[in-house]
């Protein structure tokens, strides 16, 4: 029996500003926590299954102050800029 893997792929995200963030994928309840950006580079966030997602920036206020579609490709590092 031969059982296919996917290679998972990872996230890179440039932050201007420190923030929270989330990802999740589209139509889903998963939820992951990235927590507190820092500015600069942060991640690579690694071991995320190839598809779309969406990138949650929250604010100060706790509030969504901005939403990021992003694909993951497997096997390979997607590179973000956040503001």
């Amino acid at each position: 029996m031969t059982i296919p893997l996917v290679r998972a792929g990872a996230l890179l995200i440039r932050a201007r500003t420190a923030q929270q963030a989330r990802l999740a994928a589209p139509n889903s309840d998963v939820v992951r926590g990235l927590g507190i950006l820092h500015p600069g580079s942060n991640g690579p966030y690694e071991f995320l299954s190839a598809g779309s997602y969406t990138l949650t920036l929250i604010g100060s206020d706790g509030k969504v102050a901005q939403s990021i579609a992003l694909v993951i490709n497997s096997g390979q590092t997607t590179t973000i800029d956040a503001p």
